[in-house]
């Protein structure tokens, strides 16, 4: 069994990753596909029940043209089904509709997005030198790394980073 080069391996507590040498025309048809590849998901994330739930006993800022603020919201898979009073929120609900109690607190519109790019960032992994504070403590640690990569790098190929921050990878 030949040995494994593990000189551009990387790993640490529950991580690992392998850098590969890429040229500009590899790298550039990877984002390509990666791009067309996203381009067949669904679009839009769809609730696994059609059940509705009803947030009341709190304030719903509604952050319409007026600011108003509600008593009661109804949501039933995706989308809002009623904001209001609570006798009305609960009326277009319906009997079976879950009620969370808001205990006084607050909520306001709002979205979450994971932001993940599953595909494409399985290809820019392997693409692309990570170069982030997981890896590097300091801008100078980043810089003597790329350094020591330009040196190893044939002319006119890239170097490729991801990750560097420099808010948080301080001098």
């Amino acid at each position: 069994m030949a040995a494994q080069d593990t000189s551009s391996l990387f790993s640490g507590d529950g991580w690992s990753y392998k850098l590969v040498d890429i040229d500009r025309r590899r790298f550039l048809k990877g984002g390509l596909a990666a791009a067309g590849v996203t381009g067949l998901w669904p679009v839009g994330a769809q609730a696994e029940d059609g059940s509705t739930t009803v947030f009341t006993g709190g304030t719903v800022l509604t952050v319409d043209a007026d600011f108003s603020e509600a008593e009661a919201l109804a949501v039933r898979g995706n989308k809002i089904l009623a904001v209001g009073s609570n006798a009305e929120v609960r009326k277009t609900a319906g009997k079976d509709a879950k009620i969370i109690d808001l205990k006084g607190r607050v909520v306001l519109p709002g979205f979450i997005d994971p932001h993940a790019h599953v595909i494409t960032g399985a290809v820019i992994d392997s693409v692309m030198d990570y170069v982030g504070m997981a890896r590097f403590a300091t801008t100078a640690d980043v810089l003597d790394h790329l350094s020591a990569k330009a040196k190893q790098t044939p002319a006119g190929e890239w170097i490729v980073a991801r990750n560097f921050d420099p808010a948080v990878q301080t001098l």
